[in-house]
């Protein structure tokens, strides 16, 4: 699904088949890397606003069918006009269509939106550090939650329930390799884990219920090697609350790493859409630049 305001053949070639394949990879010059970006943005934009106006036409025609049925019902009895349920039966037709089709724009059109809400600002944020020379290497997984990056499903001690069960999906969904002016390599890597907690249990009426929660945990990683030659400064701060800081070797220069993580919690699966806040984000990156040796210490 493509912007209504902007026609596909204006697109970058690159934007038409990220929007189709629901992935983005290559190398990029980092202004080129960040128009792509902004058009994949307002064809999920336009996508996520044709799936709620048809989400609310299905709720609402769910809403006329019942209202239709038991209205039916006395109408009939009254009158013993039956093909008036005519009508509920077409309002639950439509209903289920919507719903249908809800499911169906989800998993084939919505793109993933940390990539607009989060990895976009970032980039905007860094361009004008990066290296104009050289590209910006991408991998993005597009696709957000689904069946096949389930990693675990397992039951939880059930408590005063009858049964827990928890499924947990893995999803390193991006790299992003950014070429600094400096000669520095810094990396971004970011990878979410939705938990699904699904609860049985007996209600006061007696009936069997089933509730879910669900908890997103986003762990973002910045990793920076800095040029042969350059050093550390060991006594710059670097980790924040929530942080672990590693160091790594590569080609015989010292790298750091430092990673923080977030996590969030919804009654549905709405969670998906909540981000890390790209400005403390920025800010793990920028810590993690200014401990080289002759940065500043801000």
């Amino acid at each position: 699904m493509s912007d209504p305001a902007k026609p596909m053949e204006t697109l970058h070639p690159e934007t038409i088949a990220a929007s189709k394949q629901r992935q983005l990879s290559g190398a990029f010059e980092g202004k080129r890397l960040l128009k792509i970006l902004g058009e994949l943005a307002k064809i999920d934009e336009s996508t996520g606003a044709v799936i709620e106006k048809t989400k609310k036409r299905g709720v609402a025609m769910g809403i006329a069918t019942f209202a239709g049925f038991f209205g039916g019902m006395f109408f009939t009895a009254f009158t013993g006009f039956w093909m008036v349920f005519a009508i509920p039966l077409v309002t639950g037709v439509l209903a289920a269509k919507d719903m249908i089709g809800v499911n169906r724009m989800k998993k084939r059109d919505d793109l993933l939106d940390d990539f607009r809400v989060l990895i976009r600002p970032v980039l905007r944020d860094i361009l004008d550090d990066l290296d104009p020379e050289k590209k910006v290497k991408v991998r993005f997984d597009l696709t957000g939650m689904a069946d096949s990056k389930q990693v675990s499903k397992k039951e939880l001690p059930p408590g005063r329930f009858q049964k827990l069960t928890e499924t947990v999906q893995k999803d390193p969904w991006c790299e992003l390799r950014l070429p600094l002016a400096d000669g520095s390599l810094m990396t971004l890597e970011v990878t979410n884990e939705y938990h699904k907690i699904e609860r049985r249990y007996k209600g006061r009426s007696g009936k069997i219920k089933w509730k879910s929660k669900w908890r997103k945990e986003a762990e973002v990683s910045a990793s920076l090697l800095p040029p042969a030659g350059v050093k550390w400064n060991e006594s710059a701060k670097v980790t924040g609350p929530d942080e672990r800081l590693r160091t790594f070797e590569k080609d015989g220069v010292t790298g750091k790493c430092l990673q923080h993580y977030w996590s969030f919690k919804d009654a549905s699966e709405s969670v998906a859409s909540v981000c890390p806040p790209p400005r403390e984000v920025v800010g793990m990156m920028l810590r993690l630049h200014n401990a080289l040796a002759g940065g500043s210490q801000s």
